[in-house]
């Protein structure tokens, strides 16, 4: 079991983190035996990605350990800070974007550079880490036009009706001011979504067989956490009428071309229905496949390969949907690994998409097994909550697979509550698609909200809690 999120520093403005050594070991003079995290670099010079120094073992031992973990890696950071620098734990840092968020101040070339941004300067994306600085150069060229994001605003007492930006005169060459929509707060770069900090759980499977169901029953509960956990109200120093990070996320790291959204038919090119960050939209297990209603498009080229040689076809599908998209960043060190059958080039191709629920292979050492990286959560103000969500989200899939709960509903109807999920407020005037009894394969599905899901609403449907609160007084 790990836990991390990531994390911004701020004295009222972002504010580089070159004055911290992040080598992926340790905080503290490079004594690995005294840190309690990882430290590594993130999308910004302001932020920055905690987690545990390794993974947890007993799950309900190390419960009790989480939020203190969290709380030592706390007192790690904030003892190579500045007196006016904190270390907080939020999904966005408010005024991102806005005129001087940044110290110090860097002024935006709208004119020039990786971004050509009216907001942010280049030198907000992190310098530290080259794999993701390449990545991130390589996702504004590969898209080939300007990014144009457009959040809708909530519509306050004070606020203009339209509300309309106007960006005449701010060095724009007319695709801002062209592409800003009404009643919406605009952005036009990548790091608007990549500057966005969340909370991610990873938990082990015993095998591929437990992988692949605990995959499709963590796709079920992503909506549900997206909406309880929401904590992303503000955009640029704006009030949002959303509370969810997700879309504007997925906006932002959206790579394709007019052809892969539009196709012209005679073209041949295939219409690539969403962005690199998405939610999951077919099951793995093949007993579940019966429910996989949407159509998902993959490179049939490398899924013929895979099945012929032997890989299960939900697998082989999962594999080749990372086939039909260019990739982000390949280097030929990682061609020459590859011939080896170290699996690194497969690793990172798979890790430039970026669904609500990741399948981590093993390693060719088999120094890591089959893992689940649970996304959707938003990372919270205080370890106790982060704590909270972690230990919840893996009590829950620890029950999943033993006592193979049933979560299962039509992924079209998953697809849905992810749409639900984003809209303001969800958690308590949302109603999501969910199994009506989670113990009967049979039973049907029904419309509940955020709070009957978690808690009951009758006897026929118990909620979450009441049978983890089960599950622990037979188990502890």
């Amino acid at each position: 079991m790990w836990m991390k999120y990531e994390t911004v520093l701020s004295n009222n403005s972002y504010t580089n983190i070159s004055n911290i050594k992040i080598e992926r070991t340790t905080l503290l003079n490079g004594e690995m035996s005294e840190s309690a995290g990882e430290w590594s670099e993130e999308a910004t010079e302001s932020m920055v990605e905690s987690s545990p120094r390794g993974p947890f073992g007993d799950v309900f031992k190390s419960c009790l350990l989480v939020e203190e973990n969290m709380l030592a890696r706390r007192k790690e950071v904030l003892q190579v800070l500045n007196p006016d620098e904190t270390y907080l734990t939020i999904s966005v840092f408010p005024r991102f974007g806005q005129k001087d968020f940044t110290e110090p101040f860097f002024k935006p070339t709208p004119d020039k550079g990786i971004f050509m941004s009216l907001f942010v300067a280049d030198e907000v994306l992190c310098s530290q880490n080259e794999l993701y600085r390449s990545m991130t150069i390589n996702a504004e060229e590969q898209r080939g036009q300007k990014l144009l994001l457009n959040v809708p605003i909530f519509q306050d007492t004070k606020t203009p009706k339209p509300f309309l930006e106007k960006f005449v005169g701010a060095d724009d060459d007319g695709q801002s001011e062209e592409g800003a929509l009404p009643d919406c707060i605009f952005g036009d770069c990548c790091l608007f979504g990549l500057s966005f900090c969340a909370l991610q759980v990873t938990v082990q499977a015993p095998n591929l067989e437990d992988a692949k169901y605990l995959y499709d029953h963590l796709t079920v509960l992503s909506p549900i956490m997206m909406a309880l956990t929401a904590a992303v109200p503000i955009f640029r120093g704006y009030l949002t009428d959303r509370d969810c990070r997700f879309q504007i996320l997925s906006d932002a790291v959206d790579t394709r071309t007019k052809m892969e959204k539009e196709k012209p038919d005679q073209l041949g090119y295939t219409v690539i229905p969403c962005s690199r960050w998405e939610p999951v939209s077919f099951y793995l297990s093949t007993d579940h496949s019966k429910l996989n209603d949407v159509p998902i498009v993959y490179d049939e080229k490398y899924f013929d390969k895979l099945v012929n040689s032997g890989v299960d076809p939900q697998l082989a599908r999962l594999i080749s949907r990372s086939f039909a998209r260019d990739p982000l960043f390949v280097s030929e060190k990682q061609l020459e690994e590859d011939e080896t059958g170290t699996f690194n080039l497969l690793v990172v191709l798979l890790s430039t998409t970026f669904p609500t629920i990741r399948l981590k292979i093993p390693d060719a050492a088999n120094s890591a097994f089959w893992r689940l990286e649970f996304r959707p959560m938003e990372v919270q103000f205080t370890d106790y909550e982060n704590a909270a969500f972690s230990i919840f989200v893996v009590i829950l899939a620890k029950i999943i697979l033993e006592k193979k709960l049933s979560l299962l509903i039509p992924i079209s109807k998953v697809l849905e509550n992810v749409e639900r999920a984003q809209k303001r407020d969800a958690v308590r005037n949302e109603k999501f698609w969910m199994k009506s009894n989670f113990q009967d394969d049979d039973s049907g599905w029904e419309e509940l909200t955020v709070n009957e899901v978690i808690n009951g609403k009758d006897s026929d449907h118990v909620g979450l809690v009441s049978v983890i609160r089960q599950y622990i007084s037979e188990n502890v």
